[in-house]
Order: C-alpha cells, then structure tokens, then sequence
C-alpha cells in the first residue's frame, strides 16, 4: 500500500517538476517587472536606489535569481521523493536524504532573501501608469478560458494583477516559500530523527510548489501580452 502511494505522489511530482526546468527561469514573475519604469533587463540598475552598499541590482534581476534557487530547490525536493519512492527496494538513507533536503532548504531561503531585497525596492518605485491601466483592462476570463490555465490559481493572480499591486504579489510569493521552507524543515525533523517521512506532508509541499509556480507563471504571462502589445504599438 505504501509503495502505491509513493508511486501516486512520485508520477505527480514528475509531472509538476518536468515543466518548470523548461520554462521556470524564463517566465516566474519576469515580465511582472515592465510595470516598473526602468523594466526587466538583469543589467538595468535601481534608479540610484542602493539596497546592498556599492549594489544596485535590478528588479529583474533579483526575479531572476529567486526564481533560479526556487527551481533548484524544487529539484531537490523531487530527488528526495526519488529516494523515498525507491526506499521500497532500497531503503532510505537518511543521512543521504537529511544532505539533500539540506540544499532544498537552503535554496529556497536563499530565493526568499532575494525576495525580501525585491520587495524592498518594489516598495519605493513608481508604477507606469499605461501598464496598470491595461492590467486594470485586460480581459481575464477569455485569458484563462484561451489558454487553459488553472481557474483557482489564475483567480490568484488576476486578483492582484487588476488593480496593479505587482509588489502585493511579490509579497504573496514570498509568503508561499516561507511556508515551503518551514514544512520543509518540518519533513527533514522527521528524517533526522530516522522517521519515515509521512505522506500527506509530501503531498502538501508538492502542491505548494506547483501553486506558487503556477501564480507567478500566470501573472508573467499576462504581462507577457502586455508587453506584446506595447512591442507592437512602438513599430
């Protein structure tokens, strides 16, 4: 019984991390950033605005780092699993596994500090104003309907996308991968302890990952389109 279970939740979690290593360091929150005057590029600077002494990193590039240790904590988190679906045959290692969710955690904290450095720039900056009004415009629900996306989660991310509170999102991913990290902490207690971890809770922190991916990847895709048009008004 147990060894179905792991498979169930292993074949969910492939599905879930297959398509992100393609496409997550691409397009998780990026093109949020064309709400701020001085856009997306990783090169472009803060506007003089210094949240490290002597550094100055970009909006888009803070998106872009916590979004690449975000993936590689995910990836961590699905080399677990692997070990405890294989544990059937092989039994689990525990000191291997407490060294692998030792990076996911890491990892994921380190994208939660640049998500604290984001936040804090985002804060201070204007809006454009032609952005959000056509986030204030866009037609959400033909979106979703078109492209097929997850309603409650596209809901998510319209919710914060239609009024322009890009920052308000940032702070919700942020919030996302707070809890990530603490139930991770939670499955490496039960592994320390040399106790099997329990299920349900890989369950849970393989939806949150897909949540929190998915939110950032919708509201990137809206201003995807967005941007689009702005390319096409500028010819």
């Amino acid at each position: 019984m147990r060894s179905k279970t792991i498979l169930t939740i292993s074949i969910l979690g492939f599905f879930l991390f297959t398509l992100p290593l393609s496409i997550f360091g691409w397009v998780w929150a990026n093109d949020t950033c064309i709400i701020f005057p001085q856009g997306c590029s990783p090169g472009e600077g803060t506007n003089g605005l210094e949240v490290i002494k002597g550094s100055s990193p970009s909006i888009g590039q803070l998106i872009i780092e916590g979004a690449g240790y975000f993936v590689k904590s995910h990836s961590d988190f699905q080399k677990f699993q692997n070990k405890v679906e294989l544990s059937e045959l092989n039994g689990l290692d525990y000191t291997e596994s407490t060294e692998i969710l030792n990076s996911a955690i890491e990892n994921v904290q380190n994208a939660l500090r640049k998500y604290e450095m984001l936040i804090s720039i985002a804060k201070v900056m204007p809006y454009r104003e032609d952005v959000v009004e056509k986030l204030e415009n866009f037609d959400y629900d033909g979106f979703q309907i078109e492209k097929g996306l997850n309603q409650s989660v596209f809901k998510n991310a319209q919710a914060f996308l239609i009024v322009g509170d890009v920052t308000g999102m940032y702070v919700k991913l942020k919030s996302d991968m707070d809890l990530i990290s603490k139930r991770l902490i939670d499955i490496r207690r039960s592994i320390d302890e040399s106790r099997f971890p329990e299920i349900p809770i890989l369950w849970d922190v393989n939806q949150m990952f897909a949540q929190t991916q998915l939110l950032g990847q919708y509201a990137s895709q809206v201003c995807y389109e967005i941007k689009k048009e702005n390319e096409k008004a500028e010819v």
